[in-house]
């Protein structure tokens, strides 16, 4: 009976020590497999992201003959600008290279000459400038399109010669900046004189002013507008 007691006792503690050795072991495996498992945060396995840097224009590859973007714009842009403020070159009567005299004096005691020009290319136009070649101080209209609309041509003829007081009498008119605007251009058979020069009339006051121009610096005739359709023609 006491052996019987003593291999039980002893059957039990086998048991129990291989129970606590097998634990041992498994926990000791798992030290050691979590010591040699490579780290996820290994400084060796962490893969640096290369910085992103902004190219250079010089860094820009382009075809041979072509033009960076922003150059190109630049240049579209002030190609136009050049387009919009370029000069124009007036001649001697203040006419251009586009358009023919009407008629042209210079004025007397001044530098200015007061020219009536018709454009000789589209769009059909007319136009009356004051001042000098270098120095234009009116110019009308501003709009060249309708701008025979905005001009009145009148005259008076009378044949006959001096023995029955003939006469030729144009006058060329418009109105800005409140003020009438009168060209006119005379001619006396009398006493064979022709006279020249532009009236300005203010529309409020009535005050006139009468600037004589040179006849020996005449240069074509506002006579050339009684023949014409374009223009608003009265009879005086």
């Amino acid at each position: 009976m006491f052996k019987v007691r003593s291999l039980q006792i002893l059957y039990i503690s086998l048991i129990i020590l291989c129970f606590l050795l097998t634990g041992c072991a498994s926990n000791k495996s798992k030290v050691i497999a979590t010591e040699d498992q490579p780290s996820d945060i290994n400084e060796e396995n962490v893969t640096s992201t290369p910085e992103l840097s902004q190219p250079s224009m010089d860094d820009i590859q382009t075809e041979p003959g072509d033009t960076p973007k922003d150059e190109k714009d630049y240049t579209e842009i002030s190609n136009v600008q050049t387009e919009d403020i370029q000069e124009v070159i007036y001649k001697e009567n203040l006419c251009t290279d586009d358009e023919e005299v009407l008629f042209s004096f210079k004025l007397a005691d001044s530098p200015k000459t007061i020219s009536v020009c018709i454009s000789n290319t589209q769009p059909d136009y007319i136009t009356c400038r004051i001042g000098t070649p270098n120095n234009i101080d009116l110019e009308f209209p501003e709009n060249k399109e309708g701008s025979w609309s905005e001009f009145t041509y009148s005259y008076y003829f009378r044949g006959g010669g001096a023995g029955n007081e003939g006469m030729d009498l144009n006058y060329l008119s418009f109105e800005y900046d409140g003020y009438k605007y009168v060209i006119y251009e005379e001619y006396i058979a009398e006493n064979n004189t022709k006279t020249v020069g532009v009236k300005t009339i203010d529309n409020i006051t009535n005050m006139e002013v009468n600037n004589k121009g040179l006849s020996d610096s005449i240069e074509g005739s506002l006579i050339d507008l009684r023949f014409s359709d374009k223009i608003n023609i009265e009879l005086q």
